[in-house]
């Protein structure tokens, strides 16, 4: 893995350096042939120019889909499930920090799910064996990042925006419907003051 990164780093640098030493060449021979009487320099022409970075921008997505494919074979050499198939006989379900050194998870263990709180040492908080149970732990568990594709991702990203907008608009509302009953508190008191 270390060797293609350092390969794709180091692209960018032999380009330029080949593209200096080929231009220096092209322009010096270009102003070896103009002398002090002669027409103003002129513009390079449209299509070359145009097909010179039309050629640059597909050989760059082509090497981006070659970092892609390569890092895809690699995943695949190292065991990594696809999708969201699951491997083995443990699975975390989720795991929520608490704070910075202790944590709460959800473990599946075979046909248990196994609620751990993590500190210093793990201790078992509860578990649960209930077959309905556990399907429902299963299926409110969220897909590891890694499994997702970058469309679930972004939706998943998404959705928590949505979730927090959400929050502060009930938020927002619970206190003007407070500000309101305080208002009418008030205007109640005054009338009956009044009277």
């Amino acid at each position: 893995m270390k060797r293609i990164f350092l390969f794709f780093s180091a692209l960018p640098f032999a380009a330029k350096a080949w593209a200096d030493t080929a231009t220096a060449v092209y322009l010096g021979d270009d102003l070896a042939k103009l002398d002090a009487t002669g027409p103003a320099a002129q513009a390079p022409s449209l299509l070359p120019t145009l097909l010179n970075v039309v050629f640059s921008l597909a050989f760059v997505v082509g090497l981006v889909y070659l970092a892609y494919w390569a890092l895809l074979k690699w995943r695949n050499r190292q065991g990594a499930p696809a999708g969201g198939q699951k491997v083995g006989l443990i699975k975390v379900l989720e795991k929520h920090y608490i704070d910075g050194r202790h944590a709460v998870a959800a473990v599946e263990l075979g046909d248990e799910v196994v609620f751990l709180g993590l500190g210093q040492e793990v201790q078992v908080l509860s578990r649960v064996t209930d077959p309905e149970a556990v399907e429902r732990l299963r299926q409110m568990a969220p897909l590891p990042a890694d499994l997702l594709g970058f469309k679930e991702q972004l939706a998943r990203v998404g959705l928590r925006m949505k979730r927090d907008e959400w929050g502060q608009a009930k938020q927002a509302i619970r206190t003007q419907a407070e500000e309101l009953k305080e208002q009418m508190e008030r205007m109640k008191s005054r009338r009956g003051g009044d009277k």
